[in-house]
């Protein structure tokens, strides 16, 4: 799969989310207090609404796969594309916690190299 964002494509792999792709404006998901460049590991619940119908852009990091994207649902994103925090490793499959009530957008999965250009 490829995530295009503006006039540039890069290569992602798409987690075990949603049931198709999904198309809006990416919302880069800042935190300042983050040791991720910035970006935020969506982690904690997003402000109500702050997200509609936009990519979230995230970070890998502390927690799973599912409280990440199920956080940028609630908060009404189209979709996820998740960041890799580890250099050179290749984006892999996220999987779901296994919970009930996993998360029904798409999230996709880029390399720790596409960071400073996505955001």
């Amino acid at each position: 799969f490829y995530a295009t964002v503006g006039a540039a494509s890069y290569a992602s792999v798409r987690g075990e989310f949603g049931t198709a792709g999904a198309s809006g404006p990416l919302a880069v998901v800042a935190d300042p207090a983050s040791a991720e460049a910035g970006l935020s590991l969506g982690c904690a619940p997003l402000a109500a609404g702050s997200l509609t119908g936009q990519i979230a852009l995230l970070s890998r990091g502390t927690c799973d796969f599912t409280t990440k994207v199920r956080n940028a649902q609630a908060a009404g994103a189209a979709g996820v594309l998740m960041v890799n925090r580890v250099a050179g490793e290749a984006p892999f499959i996220m999987g779901g916690n296994g919970e009930p009530n996993q998360p029904t957008i798409p999230a996709f999965m880029v390399g720790l190299s596409e960071r400073a250009a996505l955001m």
